[in-house]
């Protein structure tokens, strides 16, 4: 079994992925998730990123075989809404809605961080440092 954590395994496994889909373009491609165990929510974006990649090279993409709690994890935060899956329910208010931007969606990305970044079991800030947190944050995306 794998655990897809934000750990350099983590990312590592993402790697292999993006080396095995290198150069693939007009196909299908299935990403089999019968051996995943647990996939950190924060894992989405870098795994979003390079599904898109893939995507963009006009290519089909599905993801099978993924074991309940994979399944509740990704649809809770939204990430499998792309794929069909219904969002479910963030009972705690804890996720953090994952959503895709474009380079020139700034502002949409300054009202994401408003919005989402606003408990979360953010660590408690002073109003300076929370407004520098988000600037770092924004100044991430922007480059």
């Amino acid at each position: 079994m794998l655990d897809i954590k934000n750990t350099f395994v983590g990312f590592s496994r993402l790697c292999d992925l993006a080396s095995a889909s290198k150069g693939l373009e007009f196909d299908n491609l299935e990403v089999d998730f019968g051996q995943v165990s647990w996939f950190d929510a924060n894992m989405c974006a870098p795994l979003g990123a390079l599904l898109y990649q893939i995507h963009s090279a006009l290519n089909e993409v599905t993801l099978t075989n993924m074991k309940p709690s994979v399944n509740t994890i990704l649809c809770k935060n939204g990430f499998l809404s792309a794929y069909g899956e219904e969002k479910a329910p963030d009972t705690y208010g804890t996720t953090i809605v994952y959503t895709r931007f474009e380079p020139k969606d700034e502002r949409f990305f300054a009202s994401y961080l408003e919005h989402h970044f606003t408990g979360k079991d953010m660590p408690r800030m002073s109003q300076g440092l929370d407004k520098r947190f988000r600037e770092s944050i924004f100044e991430i995306f922007n480059n």
